[in-house]
């Protein structure tokens, strides 16, 4: 979340709450990690940060704004990693260190990976990304009809092999709408299921996968906010 644009302040969790930790469990609790979210007076995100048993310390991102660039410090047991990300004028990232962003009306439109000569499109409606589309690969998003109100892109936070502070950027373009319940690309099924708080923010997320008939759980999320 990064706001020299004006465009952008509804997405960064102006509407209510925003973010305050995630705790992620998988393998029946063998593994847990914290996130931790911290923001400035004007719902920017300032430091995101991990801990737990995965970490031999704990791993943090810090951001520091200025007008169309951000400033991404990465810090843990090696040391520091300074990036610096440039938006456009509409506030979305231009570029990072491997790809090359193209938005339409705010919604990511393509991705071209550099590193690997291959490029993703993909397909909206009504304000959810429905499809992904690449050189060998379809994936499909399905989604419930209850609004996300979160500071969070899901489909990112999802993606355990993003890095984990992205999910709470939406400098990549608007995050879908509404809350995602399935994902299927190829034969391989994802669903996603929610436990809400009074004001409609999700506070248990359980992520599942699908052997044959069977239903196994694969992650769950306990969400707090400030």
């Amino acid at each position: 979340m990064f706001y020299s644009c004006g465009d952008n302040e509804e997405e960064q969790g102006k509407k209510g709450k925003l973010l305050k930790t995630a705790l992620y469990i998988c393998d029946g609790g063998a593994t847990e990690i914290l996130y931790t979210a911290y923001y400035d007076n004007q719902n920017r995100l300032t430091k995101f940060k991990m801990s737990g048993v995965e970490f031999e310390d704990e791993t943090s991102y810090n951001f520091q704004y200025s007008t169309n660039a951000i400033t991404l410090t990465t810090i843990d047991t090696s040391g520091n990693k300074n990036i610096v990300l440039q938006l456009n004028d509409s506030g979305y990232l231009i570029n990072d260190e491997h790809c090359y962003f193209t938005y339409e009306n705010g919604y990511v439109k393509e991705v071209k990976y550099a590193e690997y000569d291959r490029i993703s499109k993909f397909s909206w409606i009504n304000g959810n990304m429905v499809q992904e589309t690449g050189s060998n690969h379809i994936i499909t998003y399905e989604y419930s009809n209850r609004e996300n109100l979160l500071n969070i892109d899901l489909i990112r936070f999802f993606n355990t092999a993003l890095p984990p502070h992205t999910c709470m950027l939406k400098f990549k373009g608007l995050a879908s709408k509404n809350h995602l319940v399935k994902m299927t690309e190829n034969s391989h099924i994802n669903s996603y299921e929610y436990e809400f708080d009074k004001d409609g923010y999700p506070i248990q997320i359980i992520g599942y996968f699908y052997r044959g008939d069977d239903k196994i759980e694969e992650f769950k999320y306990v969400l707090t906010y400030y």
